[in-house]
């Protein structure tokens, strides 16, 4: 990981900025590895609870869908509360949802304790970011401490990745969740003696309605497109899309209304920050469907063993942390912009050569390319993007600009994932309908929805070089 320079002023408590940091980026690497940890452990939930290819959907997406949904409000209630204290509570919910997904009984109680994880993360996300201003106020240290936290979530995803398997070959798929639970309670612990306890000048209400009606437009959207590779475009989905596309629209009309909105509309004005926030969502998108697409197709496609699906994303794991060695430096030496449209087209690039898998695809080949080329692509991305998204916000708007970056992040694994998964769906029915058997339409469909992932990124990159012109840097 690239190395951080260091504040040593102490502050409210603040002992060093690397313990500080540390403790930070350990609890952010976790609330993104138990996002991705269960992917490798999906076929056996399914084996447990008798689901359908659109439950392990939900499954897999009822985290996401409650951790973006609620970050605009968790960000506000870290603005209210003060940082610290959100970043305590929330990592305690999230803490309480990940026990309780362990203990879970039933598809109905993993849904909920997965819903619960994402409520404490959508809190303890936002106050970990605003947390890091205090603990970097030197704008050279932040930007650097920045481009580093833009490429935490992929660290996190390939600890879950990497370590899942063995775990579920051995015990159980519910021993994932241990490591997350610990860690989050020793944060909570250490909290008050190392983080500062900080919070904005200005403290503004919450808005309990507008974050209702985000959180459930994005359920019902991702609902009923994840639902619409099985059933189809039938008269219920379409009704349910069309809901939650109407809460999410009033949800943007009730912040125009509003003195302190959860999402200021004028955080788009900045042609950088809206290009930064758009590399994110396409990144997260990218990373958390590769995370959905790859071990169901390893293990039901060439019947991989949970151990052996983990093996086969070392490289994908190798050439991040390769890549997280130096993001930093190359934000620091090239920019942004750069960094940012050269891992978009990296990342696209990797993506369609994991597009030709099919029943008959070796791993070794295009394949194990596509594994080295993505992450090393979509880590410079979060890195770069980042940086973009987070110039020039005003410390009174701390908390809710973590929100809106984390939100960014999760709109990837909610709506993109979920547009994604639809697409492989109605791809895999079109090829079982002319004749296509299951074993060879599966794999097809994942590569369909890849290819569409690409295409995404390219015009993503195309977007970032007009946006992040360098005329447009505040120096």
């Amino acid at each position: 990981m690239d190395r951080f320079p260091v504040d040593t002023t102490d502050s409210g408590g603040l002992r060093t900025g690397r313990a500080a940091f540390a403790t930070l980026a350990a609890v952010h690497t976790t609330l993104l590895m138990a996002m991705m940890v269960i992917a490798v452990a999906l076929p056996a939930v399914q084996r447990e609870f008798e689901l359908g290819n659109t439950g392990i959907a939900l499954v897999n997406s009822a985290y996401p869908v409650s951790f973006c949904g609620l970050l605009l409000l968790g960000g506000r209630l870290g603005d209210l509360v003060g940082w610290r204290k959100a970043f305590m509570v929330g990592t305690a919910v999230f803490a309480v949802g990940c026990a309780a997904t362990a203990l879970a009984p039933g598809f109905i109680a993993l849904l909920v304790a997965r819903f619960c994880q994402g409520c404490g993360a959508a809190v303890a996300a936002p106050a970990a970011l605003a947390l890091l201003r205090g603990v970097f106020p030197r704008r050279d240290q932040y930007v650097r401490a920045i481009a580093v936290w833009g490429g935490l979530p992929m660290v996190g995803g390939a600890i879950g990745l990497l370590t899942a398997g063995p775990i579920v070959n051995v015990v159980s798929w519910r021993w994932l969740f241990l490591v997350p639970t610990l860690i989050a309670l020793a944060a909570v612990a250490i909290a008050p003696k190392l983080l500062p306890d900080l919070s904005p000048s200005e403290r503004q209400r919450l808005d309990w309605l507008g974050g209702a009606l985000v959180t459930t437009g994005l359920a019902l959207v991702c609902y009923g497109l994840v639902g619409s590779g099985e059933r189809g475009w039938s008269a219920s989905v379409v009704v349910t899309v069309a809901c939650g596309a109407g809460l999410l629209a009033a949800f943007l009309f009730s912040q125009t209304r509003r003195a302190d909105p959860l999402l200021p509309l004028s955080f788009f004005a900045s042609p950088r920050r809206l290009a930064g926030l758009c590399g994110l969502a396409a990144g997260a998108t990218g990373v958390f469907s590769l995370s959905f697409f790859l071990p169901l197709y390893f293990q039901q496609t060439h019947d991989y063993s949970p151990a052996l699906t983990s093996a086969a994303f070392v490289p994908y794991s190798l050439a991040m942390f390769a890549t997280s060695a130096f993001t930093g430096r190359l934000v620091s030496s090239f920019g942004a912009r750069t960094v940012t449209v050269a891992g978009l087209l990296t990342g696209a690039a990797g993506l369609l050569l994991l597009a030709t898998m099919d029943d008959q695809q070796s791993y070794l080949g295009t394949m194990l390319a596509g594994m080295i080329v993505f992450p090393a692509g979509a880590l410079a991305v979060f890195a770069g993007a980042t940086v973009a998204a987070l110039e020039d916000v005003p410390e009174t708007h701390a908390g809710v600009s973590g929100g809106l970056l984390n939100t960014a992040m999760e709109f990837g694994p909610t709506v993109g994932f979920a547009a994604l998964v639809a697409v492989a769906g109605s791809w895999t029915t079109r090829l079982q309908g002319s004749g296509t058997p299951a074993h060879s339409a599966i794999p097809l469909g994942y590569g369909a929805a890849l290819t569409v992932a690409a295409g995404v990124f390219l015009v993503i990159a195309l977007a970032c070089w007009l946006l992040l012109r360098p005329s447009a840097r505040r120096r």
